[in-house]
């Protein structure tokens, strides 16, 4: 009887423990989620808030890489630069002397001067090193084409690993349209196009509610759930027009002596 009150003793003892250590390690496993969640949630409050969202394959896809914003003619006074690198920095964050970003910023004329002298050309230095996921050029310069089309001609594939979105160049455009994944003009952009030329490379274009920071933000988006250059179907103007937004209408670009439509080249009103 002894040993059997002994042996339910020994037994109880067992399954209290047990319980407890069992308790204990629920406690602490909950406990160590709770911090995980907690860090996690902090590390993502430190992100520009359009990288807070991403999964963790995007964020690694990420990793590294720059998307370069090319700011010319009619969009390189000093508020448009203002207003645009605020934005973006905050929604992607913008490389800068202080801070690594998704987004690297160059401005034409300032970044590209040779002296006294202004070179498209420059902008293999620039870019020079880095792994591109997108380039993103408002108002290109003359020649900013020619460029770009020698960097898909010397690559192997003679075609470039990331996407190339062109707005309102006054560049060749058959040059534009060779080395972009699109080009999108202004319908009633002759007047302004006209007004920005060499002589006055700080005018603004004037487009109706129009808003640049929130299109190259919608641009950024693209070239990030894309990872690619984009394929020239039929789709390409649905994304173009998801760029622009709803409060303009997307139109594929006519060739006035031709006739023909272009297949990357869109205006919009």
């Amino acid at each position: 009887m002894k040993n059997s009150k002994k042996f339910k003793i020994a037994v109880t003892s067992f399954f209290i423990i047990t319980i407890a250590l069992f308790v204990g390690c629920k406690k602490e496993q909950v406990n160590t989620q709770k911090h995980i969640k907690q860090k996690t949630q902090t590390e993502n409050t430190n992100l520009p808030v359009k990288l807070r969202k991403l999964d963790t394959p995007t964020m690694d896809f990420l990793n590294g890489k720059s998307i370069v914003v090319i700011l010319g003619y009619g969009f390189n006074d000093n508020q448009t630069i203002s207003s645009i690198k605020q934005n973006l920095n905050s929604m992607f964050g913008v490389e800068s002397q202080n801070q690594t970003g998704l987004v690297s910023i160059y401005i034409f004329p300032d970044d590209f001067m040779s002296g006294k002298t202004e070179k498209v050309s420059m902008l293999n230095s620039l870019i020079e090193g880095k792994d591109l996921l997108g380039m993103i050029i408002f108002g290109a310069p003359e020649k900013t084409g020619n460029v770009i089309s020698t960097l898909k001609d010397t690559n192997e594939t003679r075609k470039l690993e990331y996407p190339v979105f062109s707005f309102f160049p006054q560049d060749d455009i058959m040059a534009s349209q060779y080395s972009s994944d699109f080009v999108l003009d202004y319908a009633g952009n002759s007047e302004a196009a006209a007004a920005v030329t060499e002589n006055s490379s700080e005018t603004e274009f004037s487009i109706p509610d129009f808003n640049a920071p929130i299109v190259i933000s919608n641009a950024i988006q693209v070239m990030i759930t894309n990872k690619a250059p984009l394929v020239q179907d039929e789709n390409l103007i649905k994304t173009v027009q998801k760029i622009v937004g709803s409060k303009h209408k997307v139109s594929q670009f006519i060739d006035k002596e031709t006739g023909l439509p272009a297949i990357n080249h869109f205006t919009f009103e």
